[in-house]
Order: C-alpha cells, then structure tokens, then sequence
C-alpha cells in the first residue's frame, strides 16, 4: 500500500496536547524551503501569530488581515487538542516582518473571537480555515489589508507563499525575518496521488519537487497571486495547510520529489467568512480584470488532469471523502524548540 504521511505546518515550541499515534520520530522537517527574504515594503498585511499556552505550550503561525479587525489562518492553529480549542487570550496577533523575540516591544493585537470552520476536522484537514476577530481595527499605518482571489487558477498561474517557518533542515532556528517562496501548481493526476478524492474547489495543490514549498511554522499563511484590477497587485488564492509526502520519503522532508504542498482554496470559503464575520464580500473579494485566454475551460481540466479519462472528483456531501488519507497512518510534525529534537507524530 501506497503511504502518505501528513504534515501540519504550524511551529510548537513547547508539548501541547494533540493526541498521537505511537510512533516517534526524531527529524524536526520545516520551514519555507528555496525561498528568499521578504522585501520590507511587501505583504504588509501579514500576522505573526504566537500562541501560548500554560497547559498546552506553545506554537506559531502565520496569518493575513483581510479586513480592520479580522485575520485569516489555518483552523489547525487555533486547536490546542483534536476537540479543544484554544481562548482568545491565548493568541497573540502582531504585524511584522521581523520574527518577534520575547519580550518584545512589537505590539499585540488582542483577539475577542475565534471562529474556526465549523465543518473542520483535525484528522482529516478539510476545511482549514479560522478568522481571528480583534478587538480593535488595525490602522492602515499598522498593517494593510489583502483581498481573496475569487478567479480560476492554471497550471502557469503564477504563486508565491510567505511564512515565519524555521530556515534550516532540522528546524533548529526560527527564521529571522518573514520569507517568500515562489511555487508551481501540481496537477490533478500529480496531486491525486498524494490524497484520495483531490478536488482542486477546495484545495490547491503546489509541486514540491523542485526544491521549493511552504513548511512548519508557515501554516494560515498566504499563497498569493497577481492581480490586474486596481491597485492589489495581488491576492489570496489559498492558505497554507499541509504537506503530503509519499512512502519513498519516509521523513517527510517538505520540497522533496516526493511531496506536494496543499492550501485551501479560498474562494470556496468567502461566502461563509462574509456571513460570520459581517463583511461585504466586494470589499474583501478581488478577481483579475483580464481574463486568461487560450484554453477553453474543458481543454484546461483536461491539461490539469493529464488525460481526459482523469476527471475531476466531486465533492461528497460530508466532505470527508475530499482528502481521505492513502495511508496507514497520519503524521503531525511540529518544532519544540530550538535545542529539542523530538516530535510527536
């Protein structure tokens, strides 16, 4: 049977509660790999986000404001165990591009309200999306605001993902500043091999064999793309999740031949992010103003797929069928710390 280990791609830097399978590894695998420094006046919506726990230690992840007093990221973040879900007065919102070092004098944004999708499972991964709701809107001298991509994507659509994740191959130092990463869309038959039932409506799907992919510590963070209307330049198309990596690369080394990227799609989910955190979806919903031409829809499903007889899987009513798992078991990495070498999986 074929094996495909998971990744969830936020950072602990302390045990939390996230129960296990009885399995240990002693490889600590992430960060965004084959990227560069971010530019200082670049992605200036995005949230470091700290969270720290007494009972269930601590962690990071990355995030996007997309309105005043709302931030975007992954729903695994925000869960301190499968069914528990960590207090507002937990997380730590601060907008930087340089990793905070405690104490810190970078300010905190207080959060009032996590919501994340009600149809999300930490053992499967669908549907991994949460808003933060501060209690206080960010002033446009803080922090800007990014939009969601609600257009198509290709396989040359071009993408690029950002994350504090650690920078080294045993994930024994945190980046230093915020880092980019160029990527490649996979397609439908690459990424199908990686999770059964891939339907590219809820998750985009990135390449990580050539060298390049979005890590631990990068999870709710953006993959971005460029926009030809207004002033953007660019947009949300999706939000960092997972890594899936096959059996021939059994400690799961993000940017391998043998692993694939996976971020939700975003504009599957704006309807509800609209209705639960009161927005219009015009003031936080983009698309391009040129529309992309030389593939009739039929002809790009049938480029992505590979073959005509490759179509694309719909969704089950449940969701659960989306990313069912290959595998015999499932993987959680995470980083404790910068001198601990042990993960729970």
């Amino acid at each position: 049977m074929r094996g495909v280990l998971y990744f969830l791609l936020f950072a602990a830097t302390a045990v939390f509660g996230i129960p296990s399978d009885p399995i240990l590894s002693k490889r600590n695998i992430g960060r965004i790999v084959g990227g560069v420094q971010a530019p200082a006046d670049e992605y200036n919506f995005i949230a470091y986000v700290n969270i720290i726990s007494t009972e269930y230690g601590a962690s990071y992840c990355t995030g996007s404001l997309i309105a005043p007093n709302v931030v975007l990221t992954a729903a695994h973040c925000v869960y301190a165990t499968q069914t528990i879900l960590h207090t507002p007065d937990q997380l730590h919102v601060r907008f930087t591009h340089i990793t905070p070092k405690y104490p810190t004098t970078i300010p905190s944004h207080e959060v009032v309200s996590i919501i994340p999708h009600p149809k999300f499972v930490l053992n499967d991964l669908n549907d991994d999306v949460a808003l933060l709701i501060l209690a206080n809107a960010v002033s446009d001298e803080v922090a800007a605001k990014v939009k969601l991509y609600t257009g198509d994507y290709y396989l040359d659509t071009p993408l690029e993902a950002a994350g504090f994740g650690a920078t080294d191959p045993l994930n024994k130092t945190k980046a230093n500043t915020l880092m980019k990463v160029d990527l490649q869309v996979g397609s439908i038959s690459m990424c199908s091999n990686y999770i059964r039932g891939y339907n590219r409506e809820y998750l985009i799907c990135t390449d990580g064999s050539a060298g390049k992919s979005t890590c631990n510590g990068d999870s709710g963070g953006p993959l971005l793309t460029p926009v030809d209307n207004g002033s953007d330049g660019f947009a949300l198309l999706g939000l960092t999740s997972f890594v899936s990596s096959k059996d021939n690369n059994s400690v799961g080394l993000c940017a391998s031949t043998a692993s694939a990227g996976f971020y939700a799609r975003l504009t599957t989910y704006a309807p509800w992010i609209a209705a639960v955190a009161g927005l219009n979806l015009d003031n936080f919903t983009i698309t391009n103003k040129t529309a992309y031409v030389g593939e009739t829809d039929a002809a790009f499903r049938s480029k992505l797929s590979g073959n005509d007889e490759n179509k694309e899987i719909e969704s089950s009513s449940s969701g659960a069928e989306r990313s069912k798992t290959l595998s015999v078991y499932v993987a959680i990495f995470a980083i404790f710390g910068a001198a601990a070498s042990t993960v729970l999986i």
